[in-house]
This record gives structure tokens, sequence and C-alpha cells, in this order.
């Protein structure tokens, strides 16, 4: 079977902002020549996978591990920051149409019955 998504050394980072600047910070940082903080969050580093026509893939990990960021990657939502993301148009296609990202946050197992299907 032929491949329709390809990840080769994909990575994904995120600059990190540790507290809002009001537009006058912001303005007197311009003056005076400062710059923000350099400090990233690597989301997603050095990724390899292959995904062939007909397969079912399954994210599992935990919380802050990456699986969002990579769907939205797929998605077209986020691009990498490093390595390469091939997706085969029909994939795009089926993947745009059924996307769903549901997260069910931690709570209380009587209130979690609710969220679920």
């Amino acid at each position: 079977m032929r491949p329709i998504v390809i990840a080769q050394d994909l990575s994904k980072t995120f600059p990190l902002h540790h507290r809002v600047l009001s537009v006058k910070e912001r303005l007197m940082n311009v003056v005076r020549g400062r710059r923000g903080s350099n400090e990233q969050f690597d989301a997603i580093s050095h990724v390899n996978f292959e995904v062939a026509e007909g397969e079912s893939v399954a994210l599992v990990g935990r919380n802050g591990s990456g699986k969002s960021t990579l769907l939205k990657m797929i998605a077209g939502i986020h691009h990498a920051t490093g390595g390469k993301l091939q997706i085969q148009s029909e994939a795009a296609e089926v993947f745009y149409r059924d996307l769903e990202i549901r997260t069910i946050p931690a709570m209380p197992r009587e209130f979690q019955r609710y969220f679920e299907n």
C-alpha cells in the first residue's frame, strides 16, 4: 500500500511568553532596543512515521506530549518548524472533513459521564 501521510524528522517549536506586556511596555521595549524572551518549547521533536492507505492510527500519550499539535500540523493549522510533512490530497480531504479533537479535562468521575458519548 502506498503512504498517504509521511513525516520525516518533523519538529514544531513554540515561543514562550511568560507574561503579557501592555502596549506601553512594548513601545518602551522597542525604543530601548530590548527584545522579548528567546525561550522555546519543543512540542514535537524529530518525529518520523508513515501512514499507508487504509491504515488506522491512534495517538496515545500524556498531556503535553504533542498529540493535538501533530493533528493540527496534518490539518494545516500549524506548520512545521523543522523536517518535512507530506500529505496526499485525498488523505487531506478526508482528514479535514473528519477532524475531531476532543479533550476531557481531569474532573471527578461523577461528572465525566456527562461529557462522554
